[in-house]
């Protein structure tokens, strides 16, 4: 027996060291990327997650029940989480993003097309 899943998983920030406010620095940080009011989280909504690895992986809100939300990353990772945290900010919708282009990178248009099945 033993139905142990040895699958390497990212791990998020701040799920195994202390929250010790050191978040603080790094929202400061984040804040000029979005200047407009907090975008609310909805299902089908999209976010971005801090991992441990210091990246930013664009995810999508697939599901909300018993006070977490349900994420699923563009490389089908899921995880389960509570808002608000530093370490998730949630997207505008995918049209206000990509005339933000200026400030968005490829690597998000692609997670972004990868998520929405944008042919081409």
């Amino acid at each position: 027996g033993g139905g142990g899943k040895a699958q390497a998983h990212k791990k998020r920030k701040g799920a195994e060291d202390g929250e010790d406010g050191s978040g603080a620095r790094q929202q400061q940080r984040a804040q000029h990327m979005l200047r407009e009011a907090p975008v609310e989280a909805k299902v089908n909504g999209l976010a971005k997650v801090l991992f441990d690895d210091s990246c930013w992986y664009i995810g999508k809100f697939t599901d909300f029940s018993n006070g977490k939300w349900h994420i699923v990353f563009s490389d089908g990772d899921e995880d389960d989480v509570t808002l608000p945290d530093n370490d998730i900010k949630v997207l505008p919708p995918i049209p206000v993003l990509i005339q933000a282009s200026d400030e968005a990178a490829d690597e998000l248009k692609h997670a972004l097309a990868a998520m929405v099945g944008g042919g081409g």
